[in-house]
């Protein structure tokens, strides 16, 4: 009787009033992320209806209801996200987006089923994310170039939790990390050219450039820190910062030498004790970043060359620092590179300490 009774309302009642009921449904949710205040508990009991009038399954709440607050979803989502590009800046644009979701996720929690929350998400997330990456990303003034220029923490985290729920949504997003750290480069290789042909460099070589490679490695540090700390050290993103180091570091970097030989010339300069570090530990510090700048270089060979040059300079004129460093600095080349790369050099220690 219980059965029969329910197929009896479904036909007599529930079919003939389904249609106008969710229609009234949406546009008493629409008001509700409007920011009116509705009677939940209305919904919630019209919302449990459709499920029973499955008669065990959920049938009729997807094909009836769910479906329509879906396309309804959609529509509202659509016309907000238009609303928030036109008007708002990258940043306030993600939080509404992330209100948004988090919004839909209560919603579903409070009188929808929760087999509607993954579909849900998923068209949000589609409509005011995916849907508008481009220009959300690409916004003047505060898009990802800003965000990065300004090291914007806190925005830069919300961007990247919100765009891993997309499909294929962080690699723009690295793609522009390559840019901003190739525009850094870029300054850095200006601000070079111009102490090379004004000659206030302290130096008369192009290669004894310490200002540039301090540059370099705090571009390094900076990104990196934020590769760890913000985004998760996400693969795509560890890929970009490989990819901007490897352009610009086997390219022209203005003055006649190349890279391989500044980089050199800058371990010269620590080694001998010429820049302000004192401690040892922050000399190997320093040190270590260079091997990572010097992991990107092609022209290893050279590197090796120039360096295995000034080594025995500073051996035979004593005018390195700590012979205990200079080992360890052979043993990070030899890490990085192998032992046939540091095989002289560890015979100039050698030679030195029999001598």
């Amino acid at each position: 009787l219980s059965e029969v009774g329910l197929e009896k309302f479904k036909i007599l009642v529930f079919d003939e009033v389904k249609k106008s009921v969710c229609n009234t449904i949406l546009v008493l949710i629409n008001q509700e992320r409007d920011g009116e205040t509705i009677d939940r508990s209305v919904i919630r009991e019209s919302v449990r209806l459709f499920e029973q009038m499955g008669l065990g399954s959920l049938d009729v709440y997807i094909n009836d209801f769910e479906e329509h607050f879906l396309e309804s979803t959609k529509t509202y989502y659509a016309s907000k996200a238009n609303e928030w590009n036109d008007s708002l800046s990258t940043p306030d644009y993600l939080i509404c987006a992330e209100k948004a979701i988090d919004s839909e996720k209560a919603r579903v929690s409070a009188y929808l089923n929760i087999e509607s929350e993954e579909r849900t998400l998923a068209v949000v997330i589609d409509t005011v994310l995916k849907d508008k990456e481009d220009e959300i990303i690409n916004k003047e003034n505060s898009g990802c170039l800003s965000l990065f220029r300004n090291y914007q923490i806190e925005h830069l985290e919300r961007l990247y939790k919100l765009y891993c729920k997309v499909t294929n949504g962080i690699q723009p997003i690295a793609d522009l990390l390559k840019k901003h750290i190739l525009e850094c480069a870029e300054t850095k290789i200006d601000e070079r050219k111009s102490r090379i042909a004004s000659g206030t460099s302290k130096s008369k070589k192009d290669e004894d450039d310490p200002t540039f490679m301090n540059d370099i490695i705090t571009i390094h540090d900076i990104n990196i820190k934020l590769i760890n700390d913000i985004f998760n050290q996400n693969t795509l993103f560890q890929k970009a910062i490989k990819d901007a180091f490897e352009t610009f570091i086997n390219h022209d970097i203005g003055g006649k030498e190349k890279s391989a030989a500044v980089m050199s010339a800058y371990c010269d300069h620590l080694l001998k004790g010429k820049s302000s570090l004192n401690d040892e530990a922050e000399i190997e510090t320093f040190l270590d970043k260079t091997i990572v700048i010097f992991s990107y270089l092609s022209d290893k060979d050279i590197f090796a060359e120039i360096y295995r040059g000034q080594l025995y300079k500073r051996l035979l004129n004593e005018t390195t620092t700590n012979t205990d460093l200079e080992a360890k600095m052979i043993s990070k080349l030899d890490y990085a590179n192998g032992q046939s790369f540091t095989a002289k050099m560890v015979g100039m220690l050698h030679d030195m300490k029999l001598s």
